[in-house]
């Protein structure tokens, strides 16, 4: 019999008591709390425990290459080694009624302890998960439907060949052997935004694709010191002219087309954020200020069998006046963007430039109000772009606009909260195309993971959670770094 989950966290926190790492904030008196609210545990709220670990609890996980190398369709298969990973699936479809409907499937893993102290608790990797799946459609003219996510630590599958993954009644699976497409989807789950609650399915068969492009550098996106993440993405995947529906509610809606982009991105030391592994490259971590954490994420499928993937990870310049804002409209956000644009091959681009959201909305639903609270925080909900590389016409200057009124506000099921939506894509002649916009990291506090990990009273533990790095700590860094023998080995870790 698997150990409970107050048993694996008493494990894990005693674990990291005994074994603290080198240039790092003294957690003892955080763990020692910690360890105070290890009774009953269910599988949700240990996971949202972890969210409260420091900086150390990368320590024990598979450690990413500098220099990836992918092999396809092996790289398909969640690696369960790895602190966490997801296959994200997202698209605009067009139903049999004439209208379009954005879908958003996610198959999210995280491993709840590092593979050594797992297997001293006799634990399969299998065991080891946690799976949330994250279900969400857009109609037209209509709203935004998001169920609450579903956490499986159970009846769950992985299979390489053909490849599977599972969790519950919500899958990905190959429908041959080898090749990863054609693939059909399956995700449900209930938007108890409303009562009673809506239920929200999905069946998708993809009969083709453009081949995989990896994402950042050579797939490392980025991943220095043994943490971060590896990241390759398969654009324009079509639907199959038969076989595909939505369910909202009552409603069956059959799908005659679409087009959809799948993510498949994994690593160690992203939630929570994790130190390098690498010592010098860990004290390195100790001297800059650290940011606020989250990102805006797009993807669009232009008119002309040409795609473009962007981000913007957020920075504390922009903390003040849009980050956890609930009182007036915040104004107009200018940052900088990068991703690549995927011409007609299936060749991928470096591309940069400007983003400006011209328009916000608040949050102002829950997919289950019980657990992750109504946040009536802004969220972007306009977006204007231009980029200056060497891009198609129809990539200079462009639009988003979400195609529902009202928001695309979600959660993860440790707490956080973000927004992910289908969009409509506009130059200046008018429509050029469809895609998704992604925000997270808008809302910084931790109540709500404090109130599923059942530690939300408890003050004095809260007061803990932001060990900041001390002048001690940094002057330590910097000496290490000093020695020609620390400073040559940064080099060769960050070349």
């Amino acid at each position: 019999m698997s150990p409970d989950f107050s048993t694996r966290m008493r494990a894990r926190l005693n674990d990291l008591l005994s074994n603290p790492d080198t240039f790092t904030p003294d957690y003892t008196e955080r763990y020692q709390a910690l360890l105070e609210h290890c009774n009953d545990l269910s599988a949700h709220s240990a996971y949202a425990m972890t969210m409260l670990l420091g900086k150390d609890s990368s320590r024990g996980y598979r450690e990413l290459p500098t220099h990836p190398s992918f092999e396809f369709p092996a790289a398909h298969v969640p690696d369960l080694e790895c602190q966490v990973g997801w296959h994200f699936f997202v698209g605009t479809a067009i139903g049999a009624d004439g209208l379009h409907y954005g879908i958003q499937f996610m198959l999210w893993t995280y491993s709840l302890l590092p593979g050594p102290l797992r297997d001293e608790l006799g634990i399969d990797a299998i065991g080891n998960q946690v799976v949330e799946v994250h279900v969400a459609v857009s109609r037209e003219g209509d709203r935004h439907y998001r169920g609450a996510p579903v956490v499986i630590t159970s009846d769950i599958e992985v299979n390489t060949d053909p490849f599977c993954f599972r969790a519950g009644d919500n899958f990905a699976e190959s429908l041959q052997q080898g090749p990863f497409i054609p693939l059909r989807i399956h995700g449900s789950a209930l938007d108890g935004s409303d009562s009673p609650g809506i239920p929200v399915s999905f069946d998708l068969t993809f009969d083709d694709g453009k081949p995989p492009f990896l994402q950042g550098k050579e797939g490392a996106a980025p991943s220095v010191g043994g943490v971060g993440t590896l990241y390759y993405s398969i654009p324009l995947m079509n639907l199959a002219q038969e076989g595909s529906k939505v369910r909202i509610g009552d409603e069956t809606i059959e799908l005659v087309s679409g087009e959809f982009w799948f993510d498949h991105q994994w690593g160690t030391g992203f939630m929570p954020n994790g130190n390098p592994r690498q010592v010098d490259v860990r004290a390195m971590s100790d001297l800059p200020t650290p940011g606020p954490g989250g990102w805006d994420w797009f993807m669009m499928q232009f008119d002309g069998n040409e795609q473009l993937t962007l981000a913007a990870m957020h920075d504390n310049s922009h903390k003040a006046h849009f980050y956890d804002q609930t009182g007036a409209k915040p104004g107009i956000m200018n940052v900088p963007v990068s991703g690549k644009w995927i011409d007609v091959t299936g060749a991928a681009h470096e591309v940069a430039g400007e983003m400006r959201v011209t328009d916000w909305v608040r949050a102002e639903r829950s997919p289950d109000p019980a657990i992750y609270p109504v946040s009536n925080v802004w969220y972007p909900n306009h977006w204007e772009f231009e980029l200056h590389d060497d891009v198609p016409d129809i990539m200079r200057f462009f639009e988003l606009t979400p195609i529902v009124d009202g928001g695309q506000a979600g959660y993860f099921a440790p707490g956080m909260q973000y927004s992910e939506g289908a969009v409509v894509v506009t130059g200046k002649d008018g429509l050029v195309g469809r895609g998704f916009a992604e925000s997270v990291g808008y809302v910084t506090g931790r109540d709500p993971i404090l109130a599923i990990a059942g530690v939300s009273e408890d003050t004095a533990l809260a007061q803990t959670l932001d060990s900041p790095i001390s002048l001690g700590l940094k002057l330590r860094a910097i000496a290490h770094l000093a020695h020609p023998s620390s400073f040559k080995a940064l080099l060769s870790e960050l070349r």
